[in-house]
């Protein structure tokens, strides 16, 4: 097995050889080399300018609703420990935005003696005693996360001697933290948990006898995790884990500390048999890279496990080596990068959460449970449950749109607007290659998709075993180009009795918020592109009410529907026309042409000649030709669909329309 972390030409540059840092280009040297490792350095320029160096108003607020965060701290020997701590909503607040003041209590082994009572987690002892820097200040970071909507923001910063307020016999602390750092992160392979009230028994602790973090013994072996504490990574659908890049010639915005969630399902981190170290696969995100940057520059991490259904907590630190490319995938099979801890110390804490996390639905864009080398396989426990997705049908609509009509070996259900995530990764075969000039990111692509569902199920509400989805094709896109370029019958000929090329992949989960509202029937839907599919879905499901419960229930709707396209090919006419003769409602259809061809009249009376309720503009959409559109738009409900850019510009038009923002609901499912 190699233990190259990096090929020998990756060499750390010194300090005093890199330039000077700009505001928007906060990168560390870790984070800067790892991201011209795997290509991205270029798509990253300027991206640290999403670190703000202070609290939003949003994260003000956020924090203040929860009931625990998860904080990374250091121990005197400089070591990361990730530490969950709880309190009743409130015991988080931000009196302005540069500090975020904890007051909470942590545990104590309330099993011992009133005069021997200790603290178990390690953040008390490690603010007290941890690791300090100039002026005395320790060094923090955390992860909020809110479990029951997978919304997730990060910060870090510093901590000042007067600011540390506690007492390590009843584990009362009162912190003022300052923050350096903050950001939002993405929801991706966050599991849905609902927080239950639970009356907790005594907690109880037991540290590695070998390295008691309370007295550490740095000449005795780590001799393993137990049986027990094994148990607890094998079930975990998630990791917290701590890094550090710490140098005090730098703003405190560029060095500090981490701390972020990983996750995935059951299964998907390896412990080896001598319980010594772990391994756990680098799944795809933003890019960034600011834990595998900082491991690059300093190996110390910290990690917690956490058991929601039972309280308990695993608390563990060590070095890592990040492997790549093939080293990671002789690891971890079909892992672009993965992650191998050494582990020095751990600290068992017994029943330490004070409430009960319940399981409701583990991420769709968790990659399934793959066998792993060397040593045991583990239970995959997606792997009897994954239903297979066959293609049956491909209908062309344009040269580069087309619908692809999936059949499901069991059985899913589905509203009009919701999405279907697929998982491709059988077809990724790119391997390991240290430069690809040619196709950059797909030295960071899981091969997992997702994409709206543009049909509606036969019967509203009932299970179906078929779905369709309307795709265009991305220059570059890997899937996209495999999916328009797949023929069903096997050379292309057509002829009769040729066999059908098979296509099945996993369904890995439908789902999504964007469906029509329930307190308003009077909508305005505005698409861009291929934006329009969850809109199709939705008119389609409308007919298929109308016609399960008979002509002139589709009464009380009046949905006004602007779409913009670059041609009118691009405005999907066949499905158009479909819908609008199927919904049977007050609908009106008024499409945007950005580019107007020779032909433009021509091109116009295609579309008008499909529908009197179609109407055709040219040029681009503003607010005041939306307005001239739809002059009630304050009244109505707005769903939104299309690329970043166009949904960021309709957006504007609508605040200059003063419509109410909780009147406009838009599709996120771009994470």
């Amino acid at each position: 097995m190699s233990t190259a972390v990096l090929p020998s030409h990756f060499k750390f540059l010194h300090e005093s050889d890199l330039p000077v840092i700009p505001l928007p280009e906060r990168w560390h040297r870790g984070e800067r080399l790892f991201q011209d490792m795997v290509q991205v350095r270029e798509a990253m320029q300027g991206a640290s300018a999403i670190f703000r160096p202070f609290l939003t108003d949003q994260h003000k607020d956020f924090v203040a609703e929860l009931n625990y965060i998860f904080v990374g701290s250091l121990d005197e020997q400089g070591r990361p420990w990730v530490s969950m701590v709880t309190g009743l909503k409130g015991f988080m607040s931000s009196p302005d935005i540069k500090t975020l003041e904890i007051r909470t209590r942590i545990t104590t082994d309330r099993q011992g003696d009133n005069d021997g009572t200790k603290v178990l987690d390690p953040i008390l002892d490690n603010l007290l005693h941890g690791e300090a820097f100039k002026q005395g200040k320790k060094m923090w970071s955390a992860v909020a996360l809110d479990f029951t909507n997978r919304r997730r923001n990060k910060f870090n910063g510093v901590v000042y001697p007067e600011d540390i307020m506690a007492d390590a016999t009843t584990g009362d602390i009162h912190l003022r933290l300052t923050v350096e750092q903050s950001m939002g992160n993405c929801p991706k392979y966050i599991t849905i948990r609902e927080m239950e009230p639970f009356e907790p028994l005594a907690p109880s602790s037991t540290a590695s006898p070998q390295e008691s973090h309370y007295g550490t013994n740095t000449d005795t072996t780590f001799q393993g995790l137990s049986d027990f504490e094994q148990g607890i990574v094998h079930r975990a659908d998630c990791l917290f884990i701590s890094s550090r890049y710490i140098d005090e010639s730098l703003a405190d915005q560029t060095s500090g500390m981490d701390c972020n969630h990983r996750g995935g399902n059951p299964g998907w981190i390896r412990v080896d048999d001598e319980g010594k170290s772990i391994v756990f696969p680098d799944y795809s995100g933003n890019r960034f890279f600011n834990t595998l940057g900082n491991i690059v520059a300093d190996p110390r991490i910290g990690l917690l496990f956490v058991d929601f259904d039972t309280g308990d907590c695993l608390h563990v630190t060590g070095t890592a080596q990040i492997f790549v490319g093939q080293d990671s995938q002789r690891l971890y099979p079909h892992s672009q990068r993965s992650v191998q801890v050494s582990l020095e110390a751990t600290i068992l804490n017994r029943r330490a959460v004070p409430f009960r996390l319940v399981t409701r639905e583990l991420s769709p864009y968790n990659p399934r449970t793959t066998a792993l080398a060397p040593g045991t396989m583990l239970h995959d426990p997606t792997a009897q449950s994954a239903n297979m997705a066959t293609l049956e049908h491909i209908t062309r609509h344009a040269p580069d749109v087309a619908s692809f009509r999936f059949r499901t070996q069991k059985g899913i259900t589905y509203t009009p607007g919701q999405y279907a995530v697929l998982d491709f990764g059988e077809f990724n075969t790119v391997g390991y290659r240290h430069m690809a000039a040619d196709a950059p990111l797909s030295l960071n692509d899981d091969y997992i998709r997702t994409w709206t569902i543009s049909s509606a199920p036969e019967k509203l509400g009932k299970k179906t075993e078929a779905f369709e989805l309307t795709i265009k094709h991305k220059a570059g896109g890997r899937i996209s180009t495999l999916l328009h370029e797949w023929d069903l019958l096997e050379g292309g000929g057509g002829g009769e009795g040729e066999e059908k090329r098979q296509l099945a992949v996993p369904l890995m989960s439908v789902g999504g918020e964007f469906v029509l509202p329930t307190e308003s029937k009077k909508l305005l839907f505005i698409s861009g592109g291929i934006g329009a599919t969850p809109f199709i879905a939705m008119l389609r499901g409308l007919g298929r009410q109308r016609e399960a419960e008979g002509q002139g229930k589709g009464e009380g709707y009046d949905i006004r529907w602007i779409t913009s396209a670059t041609v009118v090919e691009e405005a999907l006419p066949d499905i158009l026309k479909e819908v609008l003769e199927a919904a049977g409602l007050q609908l009106s259809v008024t499409v945007f042409l950005t580019r107007s061809p020779p032909d433009a009249a021509s091109s116009s009376s295609v579309l008008s000649k499909l529908s009197q309720e179609i109407t055709v503009e040219t040029g681009r959409l503003d607010a005041g030709r939306l307005h001239n559109a739809v002059s009630d738009v304050l009244t109505r409900q707005v769903l939104l669909c299309g690329p970043d850019p166009f949904m960021e510009a309709m957006r504007r038009y609508l605040s200059e329309l003063n419509v109410a923002p909780e009147n406009i609901h838009s599709e996120a499912f771009n994470f």
